[in-house]
């Protein structure tokens, strides 16, 4: 099994051209020819340093983001879900530093340099909080994905069947 990183669009024309047997991504709306099996529902939260004047609301509007400097993960498929599933992007955002690399985005957030879109499951250090990101609340829908009808190698099956059986939405 090869393990590659790529946003959703990447994976799904992957998958499509037959380059790969299975993703693991978050798209609201796949082709005809993809069978998505939904793994994990989860919202977008923003991430802030726990003293920062973001940390102190319960959740956080799009809209108050424009207010101050935000963090890019150029990784993150944020920008394309919310295109995908909401229309046309109608905020400007701040953007003060971009980076691929979430260590470096959490250093950046640690220091209090900005904040970051982030999935709310995905786990940060001590001192940065997520808090709910809202209006419009964001949710992505993770699923493992095959093209209908393609017979799976004996790898790929095994991996099939051991994504189905795990308990996704337990894991806190």
């Amino acid at each position: 099994i090869t393990i590659i990183d790529a946003k959703a669009g990447q994976i799904v024309d992957m998958l499509l051209a037959d380059g790969i047997d299975i993703g693991i991504t978050a798209w609201p709306t796949y082709p005809e020819e993809v069978h998505a099996e939904q793994l994990i529902s989860e919202r977008y939260a923003v991430a802030a340093r726990h003293d920062s004047s973001l940390a102190a609301v319960s959740e956080i509007p799009l809209a108050l983001l424009c207010q101050h400097n935000y963090i890019e993960r150029l990784g993150c498929e944020f920008d394309d879900y919310y295109e995908a599933a909401h229309g046309k992007w109608t905020f400007e955002l701040n953007v003060a530093f971009s980076s691929e690399r979430e260590d470096w985005i959490q250093g950046l957030l640690l220091a209090g340099l900005g904040c970051a879109i982030v999935p709310e499951r995905m786990e940060m250090p001590a001192g940065i909080v997520k808090r709910p990101l809202t209006a419009p609340t964001v949710t992505r829908e993770i699923s493992m994905v095959t093209l209908r009808g393609k017979q799976l190698r004996r790898a790929a099956a095994a991996f099939t069947r051991i994504a189905k059986l795990h308990k996704w939405q337990e894991q806190e």
